[in-house]
């Protein structure tokens, strides 16, 4: 059996473009060079290259007048007063929902790269669906996947009896997704979320605070915190996490422990993408502390080595940009502490004094297409969770030390992470072992070395920026509105890199709720532990 897939052989074949020479992939299939554009992930649009026509589209998209525009100089001078990010965003857009040549669109990337972006963020077809299951682990992966769905296999002797039955039930699926067959062919992930709350129970007390918990939401919001809006790469679509440079990432550090909790749960599940493992298992861990029940959807794509290098390049995965102005390390993730602004007296304003962590937060959300609040929801949603470790992050103690491993914001009313911002006059700034700064809590216990209260240089900042004190107000007393949003931001937040078609809702999810806060739902209402 081939080892190149459809989509990596899709990219060797596409006219103009002839197979690369040494160094250039597995099979023959072609990876562009730098001289024929670079990964997509890397290349910068050019809005000379765009029609009259796309150019007024552009504009209007933008919410531009074009009215006394008559000529195409006209047209191109008005657009290039606007960012390059958001003529990114519209070509990215068009090319998606494209069925011409790729250049035809988007003249500005060479046919390579879009094509394998194009194919990359499609389903499957269901033949090859089938082959990565099989690749994955054999027959026995597509018995564990038909039984999973509660599909009856005895009788079945041959490994075609097994391919064809998953064949005819992926058909299905795919009907149900388009909204030709009932939802009951949609997947059921019940079994596969009863194995991963297991893995999460399944850990020893002397692990931090005897949970999984919150490593798997950390390991999760990594997967997904590198989308790219712009240029529609990054995201959880492709598992990239699992290819060295990204693990490598110092902003990943620890999360090998993750992984390998993971690989135990997708060798019983190796019909599911391990794409869609990392994520699921950041849902049910929610869950499971307590948090608000969110539908999950599953259909991303663990990327080969060809389609990986086809979009990013050697390294097979996303990184910022390289002058470091977001993170100092390249990464897409946004950086704990970028320090004071030297230019700005130690008295002054902190959202002025602060302006580079302030700046790379919101930079940083912004990319993603997060708003403010937003950026809010998703900070104080993963800080209640968890603790950092000096020698992964460079940092010391827990957040909220009464509960880490559960979700608590509760209310309304109550304490939690949530209520430290109303303690900030006891956060100390404190130079810790790693000669990083941090704060910890003085006057509840703990001690600098292990502080049990404490606030990295991102959290400060949702006090220092004048917007972002205004979100964290607001949260504080609405805490069943807090809990809300924070479930609305997480699922667009895994969701990112996952363009429409991608994904199918699972079989009897339960619903997420969009109540006022004044009027909660019984889904809304944390459950009394």
């Amino acid at each position: 059996m081939s080892t190149t897939s459809p989509v990596a052989e899709n990219v060797a074949t596409v006219k103009g473009e002839g197979v690369c020479p040494a160094g250039g992939g597995v099979g023959g299939t072609h990876v562009p060079s730098d001289s024929a554009g670079g990964p997509i992930s890397e290349q910068t649009p050019d809005v000379e290259k765009l029609s009259t026509k796309d150019l007024k589209k552009f504009l209007l998209s933008q919410g531009r007048s074009v009215g006394g525009c008559f000529e195409r100089s006209d047209f191109l001078e008005r657009a290039k007063e606007l960012p390059s990010e958001a003529l990114a965003q519209f070509l990215q857009q068009r090319l998606l929902s494209s069925t011409d040549e790729p250049n035809a669109k988007c003249p500005h990337f060479d046919n390579a790269t879009l094509s394998a972006l194009r194919a990359l963020q499609r389903p499957l077809p269901v033949d090859e669906s089938v082959r990565r299951i099989m690749q994955a682990g054999g027959v026995k992966a597509l018995r564990q996947f038909l039984k999973s769905q509660g599909h009856d296999v005895r009788g079945f002797v041959e490994a075609s009896d097994f391919e064809a039955k998953a064949k005819a039930v992926l058909a299905e699926e795919k009907q149900a997704q388009n909204g030709t067959a009932p939802t009951s062919a949609r997947r059921n992930l019940a079994r596969v979320r009863y194995d991963i709350a297991a893995a999460l129970r399944d850990c020893p007390n002397f692990y931090d605070d005897g949970s999984y918990i919150p490593l798997m939401i950390r390991f999760a919001w990594h997967c997904c915190g590198t989308y790219d809006k712009a240029t529609g790469t990054g995201g959880s679509n492709g598992c990239t996490m699992r290819f060295p440079a990204e693990q490598a990432d110092p902003e990943n550090a620890g999360l090998a422990k993750a992984r390998e909790v993971i690989a135990g749960v997708h060798k019983k599940h190796p019909w599911l993408s391990l794409a869609d493992l990392n994520i699921l298992a950041g849902y049910v861990a929610i869950e499971e502390a307590g948090g608000p029940p969110i539908p999950f959807s599953y259909g991303r794509l663990d990327f080969t080595d060809d389609e990986a290098r086809a979009v990013y390049g050697a390294g097979k995965c996303p990184f910022a940009r390289k002058d470091g102005s977001l993170n100092p390390h390249g990464s897409r993730l946004p950086a704990a502490d970028l320090g004071p602004d030297p230019s700005v007296p130690a008295s002054a304003d902190p959202a002025k004094r602060e302006a580079p962590t302030i700046n790379a937060v919101r930079g940083t959300f912004h990319r993603m297409g997060f708003d403010d609040k937003e950026t809010v929801a998703l900070i104080l949603l993963g800080h209640q969770f968890g603790r950092c470790h000096l020698e992964n992050s460079g940092f010391v103690g827990s957040w909220y030390g009464f509960d880490p491993a559960h979700w608590n914001i509760y209310g309304p009313g109550g304490l939690g992470y949530l209520s430290l911002y109303g303690y900030l006059g006891r956060m100390k700034e404190t130079i810790n072992a790693r000669g990083n700064r941090q704060w910890n809590a003085q006057g509840f216990g703990g001690s600098d070395d292990n502080p049990a209260f404490m606030m990295l240089a991102v959290d400060m900042a949702l006090d220092w920026d004048p917007t972002y004190r205004q979100h964290v107000a607001y949260y504080n007393t609405h805490r069943l509105e807090f809990r809300r949003d924070a479930a609305h931001a997480w699922k667009k937040l895994t969701e990112l890199g996952c363009p429409p078609g991608l994904l199918t809702p699972e079989r009897n999810a339960v619903p997420m709720c969009s109540c006022h806060d004044r009027t909660p739902c019984p889904k809304c209402r944390p459950s009394v532990r």
